[in-house]
């Protein structure tokens, strides 16, 4: 069955949301809360109501579902001060407000056919039998070798593309209090840059590893600033080492069960531009240095200018036919950040998204290794990293039209860092955190820090002229409250 509104139906046996007659991409929980408010219009639900179908038995943050109706808004078009199909009861829920009607689908049987003309009854013994059809009849059967050849057409779109991917669930695999790095993967262990707390020196970071099945966090070796890559065979790490208070660092190659690092030839990169990769073949190394992606065998030598960028590029990848690389390159001025690609001959560089308006900030992407998916992070805020993960999909199907759209896989409130997909491809590793903000107040009297407006996750705290009242924006949400001072 399939329920029609505006120009949009949803499609529940196939749990797909089309929009005159094209697939739109939508997230699982972004369909499952469209297909809930249909069903029950216009009944308005609750938030509780909607928590516990879309998250039965989970407790999810605040600002869940409000991202979740969000997105579905985006995918309609719709707009939250003048809803078409989704409407915000403010302080209780959501509910469907558009006219929609019931498809049940074709009839299970058919009517009886009209009578023949005399003339196409006709049966005579001669080799060929010219026979004539009533105008109408040549509409009817021209409208149905059109209908026919449109089934034909849409099943072999169906056949020919491919689900959206979707997140099916997560593991929280470290619980070590370490703030971490981007991750890499051998297959079995993640081996990633670490580090104490936000108050140690550059020196005292260092490389850990972890099953990739969770478990104890082992501590390898010091002074580490950043984990570029790991080797195709997963025997080596591709590391920079700190050296005094520089922008730019040594790329070394680190064991990774033992034995002496050495230096890549005279190889340089940002510090923390996540700027180098291994080719699929291991023979080739690309790095960011400046505003240039360089390229060098991968014991440092013949060395040399792939790609000027008009920004500082960063965390490049190669495809896995090792014919292409993708890297982000970031505005000096503004710090925002775009996906880019060329050939690895450096020749047709150009961005992958230009004017693509789905979330800001594009980058730090990787294939995964069967090539059809580049999954990447969108949503930054300028001059830092995590964000919401998205898929781009690379294979075309032989009805595609330009370019496929990235499709949103996570929906916060944790916010992740770049993807790093698993060896066999069924997998993303990832380092999610949720900010927090405390708000503390000092005692006068006792010297001592006490919390304000307790369980409020808060920054940017500001008081009235008259100290009355106390403005703040909340976090992660980024809310702007305002509350008498004592809350």
């Amino acid at each position: 069955m399939s329920l029609h509104f505006g120009d949009f139906a949803l499609d529940q046996e196939r749990r797909q949301l089309l929009r005159a007659g094209e697939p739109v991409a939508l997230e699982a929980k972004a369909y499952e809360l469209l297909s809930l408010l249909l069903t029950r219009r216009p009944r308005v639900l609750s938030k509780t109501q909607i928590r516990d179908v879309l998250w039965p038995g989970t407790t999810v943050g605040e600002t869940s579902l409000p991202r979740l109706v969000t997105e579905l808004r985006q995918a309609l078009g719709d707009d939250a001060q003048s809803p078409r199909f989704i409407r915000t009861a403010h302080g209780f829920g959501y509910a469907f407000c558009g006219e929609a009607y019931e498809d049940p689908g074709p009839p299970t049987k058919t009517s009886d056919p009209e009578p023949e003309a005399p003339e196409a009854r006709r049966i005579a013994s001669s080799p060929v039998v010219a026979t004539r059809m009533r105008p109408r009849r040549i509409v009817l059967a021209v409208l149905g070798a059109a209908a026919a050849l449109g089934g034909l057409a849409v099943a072999v779109w169906r056949a020919s593309s491919p689900p959206p991917p979707r997140i099916t669930a997560s593991t929280q695999i470290t619980n070590d209090r370490l703030l971490k790095g981007d991750p890499v993967t051998d297959g079995s262990r993640l081996y990633f840059a670490a580090r104490r707390s936000e108050s140690d020196s550059p020196e005292e970071q260092f490389v850990a590893q972890v099953a990739t099945t969770g478990g104890e966090t082992v501590t390898l070796t010091p002074g580490v600033a950043q984990i570029l890559d790991i080797s195709p065979n997963g025997t080596k790490l591709l590391v920079t080492m700190f050296k005094g208070i520089e922008d730019e660092a040594d790329i070394w190659v680190r064991p990774v069960l033992s034995g002496a690092p050495r230096r890549v030839g005279d190889l340089r990169t940002g510090l923390m531009s996540n700027g180098g990769a291994w080719s699929p073949d291991g023979a080739r190394i690309v790095y960011a240095q400046g505003s240039e992606l360089r390229l060098a065998r991968s014991d440092g030598t013949e060395s040399r200018t792939l790609v000027s960028t008009a920004g500082r590029p960063f965390s490049p990848r190669w495809s896995p036919d090792g014919k292409r690389l993708r890297y982000s390159v970031r505005d000096a001025k503004t710090f925002a950040s775009t996906l880019w690609e060329a050939s690895t001959d450096g020749t047709n560089a150009k961005e992958v998204l230009p004017g693509w308006k789905g979330a800001p900030n594009p980058c730090c992407g990787a294939w995964t290794p069967d090539g059809r998916y580049f999954v990447f992070v969108a949503g930054v805020d300028t001059g830092s990293v995590p964000g919401d993960i998205w898929a781009l999909r690379e294979e075309r199907t032989p009805l595609q039209r330009g370019r496929a759209e990235p499709v949103r896989l996570t929906f916060g409130p944790i916010r992740f860092g770049p993807p790093v997909p698993s060896r066999d491809g069924k997998r993303l590793f990832v380092v999610g955190g949720q900010e927090k903000g405390e708000l503390t107040r000092l005692d006068a009297r006792t010297g001592q820090f006490a919390p304000y407006l307790s369980g409020i996750s808060a920054r940017s705290l500001a008081f009235s002229k008259d100290g009355g009242w106390a403005a703040y924006a909340t976090v992660p949400e980024r809310t702007l409250w305002r509350s008498r001072v004592d809350g």
